[in-house]
């Protein structure tokens, strides 16, 4: 089994969040560059990457230039465990322009293969269909309020066409990746724009291929390598804002049509434009080396697992739930022993309504095995940061709190009875002391619930 560390992003709401499928005989490492980088800084990053390279035998590292902060000494200690490095240049329209001599010199020592989307098309991973819905908008766009933006959509509204946007820089704000969804499956036409702030760049983005993969009708902005990924038939174009409304309209006239079009669209991308069909190609020219064996669980990179733990704990500290399970999900696929990172996706999918899977990843933490002294004092931690790393509560011992978000997504769902038995289950005294004395049951509280705490209570 092959291996290739993907640079993408793991939060549901960043972009290209989990694109890549792969072929088989290939296994795959998520790399989550661009929330790393704001986290830990570029020095952290890139010790990171060289770690995971050399302690996890990878044989192919994607990055995506200039957003992967390597440099030809990081390079070459990357290339030093045998792994070959691809740079996978989707922005190269907006920025190559500006390279100099000697900036193209250093791309030449980093990258083992240095590629753009004109040489190696864009790819993504199959995406369930969205649900159809009733139409309540004419046209649906997602992404920043750029000026060149905005434009489009005063034309469209003054052409009497119910618009809907979503953004940063929109007075609507920012949509999650749900959000955008909902409405997508809620529009006639998803606008997909080929644009970058306040400049027309005329290339393909990845949105092209999601609202595709989606199943969403698109009218997509023209650009030169368009037609290499869907016909006229499958996605219309249009060149300026009259264009635009006129394809619009037609849409609008024949839902019949949309609906069909948006179906070849979505079976050509499923059927050409998966990374299962583009991977092979984006490392075609590559001298692999033999294949080694699979790094064992006690020799991964215990920098990637801290960072996905960081990051979770961050995401789930500012009050994003969805993302932060994405996070504990991806750490507990490499090593699902942490307590610590169960009880944080028992609480997350708890707050994403999500109690029936909760219940299991609070289970574990519950009863897992938690450090000798701390396991034996009742008292609470305080906070000086940013994190969720000794839960919300701060509690000591640690199973405390894990327990207590057991015992209460419980009594949510009608489960009282099973609640009081795991609080009289418990085998420490101390924890259940303190597990019964940080619950709070209003007047709507069963009494063998009741009788429980009380137990607790009391016992020695």
């Amino acid at each position: 089994m092959r291996r290739v560390a993907f640079s993408m992003t793991i939060d549901p709401d960043g972009a290209m969040h989990d694109w890549v499928d792969l072929p088989d005989g290939w296994s795959l490492v998520r790399v989550p560059t661009q929330e790393a980088i704001h986290l830990i800084g570029i020095t952290a990053y890139q010790a990171l990457v060289i770690d995971l390279c050399a302690r996890e035998r990878i044989d192919v590292l994607v990055t995506h230039p200039p957003y992967d902060y390597l440099s030809p000494s990081v390079a070459e200690r990357i290339r030093g465990s045998g792994t070959r490095i691809v740079g996978y240049a989707f922005d190269d329209e907006i920025f190559a322009a500006g390279y100099d001599a000697s900036t193209r010199s250093a791309i030449a020592q980093i990258y083992d293969r240095y590629a753009t989307t004109r040489e190696v098309r864009w790819a993504t991973a199959p995406l369930p269909a969205l649900q159809e819905a009733e139409t309540e908008y004419d046209v649906v766009l997602a992404g920043r309020a750029y000026a060149r933006r905005e434009a489009m959509v005063a034309a469209l509204r003054a052409a009497g066409l119910r618009v809907a946007v979503r953004g940063h820089g929109w007075p609507e704000g920012f949509a999650s990746r749900a959000e955008m969804c909902a409405l997508y499956a809620r529009a006639a036409v998803v606008l997909t724009t080929a644009d970058w702030e306040s400049r027309a760049v005329p290339m393909v983005k990845h949105r092209l291929l999601d609202a595709a993969m989606l199943g969403a009708f698109q009218v997509a902005q023209e650009a030169p390598d368009l037609r290499a990924y869907f016909s006229v038939d499958e996605v219309p174009s249009f060149a300026d804002a009259g264009e635009l409304i006129a394809r619009v309209r037609e849409a609008l006239a024949d839902p019949e049509g949309r609906r069909k079009r948006a179906l070849a669209a979505r079976q050509r991308a499923l059927a050409e434009h998966t990374w299962q069909h583009r991977f092979l190609e984006l490392i075609a020219p590559l001298a692999l080396g033999p294949e080694r064996p699979p790094p064992a669980t006690e020799e991964r990179s215990l920098l990637l697992d801290q960072l996905l733990c960081a990051l979770a704990s961050r995401a789930e500290s500012t009050g994003r739930p969805g993302a932060a399970a994405a996070l504990y999900r991806e750490r507990l696929v490499r090593d699902a022993t942490d307590a610590g990172v169960a009880a944080g996706l028992g609480r997350c999918l708890r707050d994403l309504d999500q109690p029936d899977v909760a219940l299991p990843w609070l289970r574990a933490a519950a009863a897992a095995d938690y450090p000798t002294c701390a396991a034996a004092v009742h008292a609470t931690v305080p906070s000086f940061g940013v994190g969720t790393g000794l839960g919300r509560l701060g509690l000591l011992p640690p199973a405390v709190e894990p327990t207590v978000f057991l015992i209460a997504t419980l009594v949510e769902i009608g489960r009282p009875d099973e609640a009081a038995a795991v609080l009289d289950a418990i085998a420490a005294p101390l924890t259940a002391r303190a597990v019964a004395a940080t619950i709070t049951i209003g007047d709507d509280g069963t009494e063998p619930l009741r009788a429980a705490l009380a137990r607790a209570l009391t016992r020695q």
